[in-house]
């Protein structure tokens, strides 16, 4: 997933398809209303995901080091 948002909107979608189960790529079939609420709970509430994990939420590109690069 690219970013924390794009996690969230993701799930929002996803929410209104009346699934009864989910089927990962890797892992167990995961069935049974009480398991699915834990884990959309806990997708839901991941901050570090995709770019959100290596770039600050406060990164500001520096432009000095683009004038310094095309000199």
């Amino acid at each position: 997933m690219p970013s924390r948002k794009a996690l969230r909107y993701s799930l929002e979608q996803i929410l209104d398809i009346p699934f009864t189960m989910i089927a990962p790529q890797h892992g167990s079939i995961i069935t049974g209303k009480e398991i699915m609420h834990c884990v959309f709970q806990a997708l839901a509430t991941l901050e570090e995901v995709g770019i959100d994990g290596i770039v600050e939420d406060d990164y500001v590109f520096n432009s000095d080091h683009l004038r310094e690069r095309f000199k």
